[in-house]
């Protein structure tokens, strides 16, 4: 996301693009390890990076990934409101 305020939204676009290009990803994965977002740049990891980063097989890893999807407002707000204030 980019605020509304940003004093130059076109130099937070142009840091987005580097992250998610290739130096950016490459950068990632030689400084923390990480995985990365990047496939045509996980493809030119080794096999044991691609193997250590889960990224051999990522039809396979999407699978097994559960996204949260808020079916409830009402019971929703009910909850936060019991975590946060009870």
């Amino acid at each position: 996301m980019i605020s509304k305020k940003a004093k130059d939204p076109e130099l937070c676009l142009k840091w987005a693009d580097y992250m998610i290009g290739e130096q950016g990803q490459m950068g990632i994965v030689n400084a923390v390890n990480y995985s990365i977002t990047n496939k045509v740049v996980a493809a030119k990891l080794t096999p044991e990076q691609q193997k250590e980063l889960r990224l051999d097989n990522v039809e396979e890893e999407y699978k097994g990934i559960y996204m949260w999807k808020k079916k409830d407002d009402a019971k929703w707000l009910e909850t936060w409101t019991e975590a946060t204030q009870g």
